[in-house]
């Protein structure tokens, strides 16, 4: 069983980054694909949910989404939620 185990598991791969950079670099592509799919969604739907979604009018609530995203990120992270 061990034998078919080891032969059946991925190994296990190093990082090319270093540890300092790998959270920072999350949190930049989580921004990002956040903000390309946001965009995607508003050309395809043509509008539609421009009626009822929320718009972000001030430099504090963009603040405030953004830091909470790097707290949501923070915590999965730090807890090994890596997706490993």
């Amino acid at each position: 069983m061990t034998a078919t185990y080891n032969a059946i598991a991925d190994p296990v791969r190093k990082s090319q980054f270093s540890a300092a950079l790998r959270f920072p670099l999350v949190v930049i592509l989580s921004f990002t694909l956040s903000s390309v799919l946001f965009s995607l969604v508003a050309e395809v739907s043509a509008g539609d949910l421009a009626a009822i979604s929320k718009h972000t009018e001030s430099w504090v609530e963009i603040i405030g989404l953004l830091g909470w995203k790097v707290v949501q990120l923070a915590v999965c992270w730090f807890e090994g939620f890596d997706g490993a």
